[in-house]
């Protein structure tokens, strides 16, 4: 029998998402969904792992228990959470004042002539202490700034992609019967080829784009984890819950860390100037001699479930991300044969 990696470099590796399939050849260019490091990788995930927009970054800087595992556990992603954990807070503010400041003042250019960009970072560098410094990021003013600096912590590559006609008559095939029912029943007549240019309207109509994203951790903020847990000989835990989540990553040797990943979303829209009322009336008129009456009802009804389309199915059936797979940096991965020396044991407030 053919390998699994035989098999993907002669067809490639492919995809359901959305109930479409997509190979990784007319999403990303190469035969496989690979990302743009050397990292150690998982199977492509059986089912898609689904998050809501753009949340599929949170589950950068998670593990999993074992390597062929798919459900992330919290370590590294506690960085968005409000609450104090001392030996990741003073990874995240060393490299916010290293690189992660900069990254977002290259991101967003301008922002730092903007005021509250420039009180932030002059209260941050003169704040005594990491926990004062967590505090003041978690300050209401300050939301989109820290959602700022929390994701400097990433890199993403977004990589937008077309998908052809022939896929998208499966998205529509719902539209289609929609539009089927409003010919039968108004009871035109010559129906079957009504039906027909509808039906081919619906595809030419409806758009559908792809994007693919390739995530993972900062190489710097990665080299920043390491440099603090090889160089902080005791971590206390105490009732710090990231260093008891830490020392379980430690001290297993079948843990893999989610420090990559790529995933696939779609959006769906239509083009307006196809499905107006004026238009979709003079074709039922002149193409197929339906009365004008009867011809601008069914076209104002086609006109609406094309708009429904747009704002309840599309934005409900489009409005998630599908996690590919994980990788898991060879960097990272050394972390788990440490001698760390955890001290304590980790008590619930």
């Amino acid at each position: 029998m053919i390998s699994y990696n035989s098999y993907c470099q002669l067809f490639g590796e492919s995809i359901t998402a959305y109930g479409i399939k997509f190979t990784a050849k007319e999403v990303t260019g190469q035969s496989k969904f690979n990302t743009s490091a050397d990292l150690f990788r998982t199977k492509i995930l059986d089912p898609l792992y689904e998050t809501t927009n753009k949340e599929y970054l949170n589950r950068l800087g998670t593990y999993r228990v074992t390597i062929g595992s798919i459900e992330p556990n919290d370590l590294f992603n506690m960085s968005l959470h409000n609450n104090i954990y001392p030996f990741l807070d003073t990874i995240d503010f060393d490299f916010y004042k290293s690189k992660g400041i900069d990254k977002v003042i290259k991101a967003v250019p301008g922002i730092e002539n903007d005021e509250t960009f420039k009180n932030l970072k002059l209260r941050l560098d003169t704040a005594k202490t990491t926990a004062e410094k967590k505090k003041i990021l978690f300050e209401k003013q300050y939301l989109v700034l820290r959602n700022q600096l929390i994701l400097s912590r990433y890199d993403v590559i977004e990589k937008p992609f077309s998908v052809d006609k022939k896929k998208v008559t499966k998205a529509t095939a719902e539209l289609k019967a929609q539009l089927d029912t409003i010919v039968i029943n108004n009871n035109i007549e010559a129906s079957a080829n009504v039906r027909a240019y509808l039906s081919r309207l619906a595809d030419e109509a409806v758009i559908i784009k792809g994007f693919y994203y390739d995530a993972r951790l900062d190489p710097s903020y990665i080299g920043t984890i390491k440099f603090y847990v090889k160089n902080t000989t005791q971590i206390n835990v105490g009732n710090d819950k990231f260093a008891y989540f830490l020392k379980e990553y430690i001290n297993s040797s079948t843990a893999a860390a989610n420090t990559g990943l790529v995933a696939i979303q779609l959006t769906g829209t239509y083009d307006k100037s196809k499905v107006s009322i004026d238009s979709i009336s003079t074709d039922l008129q002149t193409k197929f001699n339906v009365p004008a009456d009867k011809a601008i009802k069914v076209a104002a009804s086609v006109s609406v479930t094309f708009t429904r389309l747009e704002t309840i199915t599309f934005r409900n059936q489009f409005s998630s991300t599908y996690v590919i797979r994980y990788f898991t940096s060879k960097i990272f991965d050394d972390l788990t044969f440490s001698d760390q020396k955890f001290l304590g044991t980790f008590k619930a407030e």
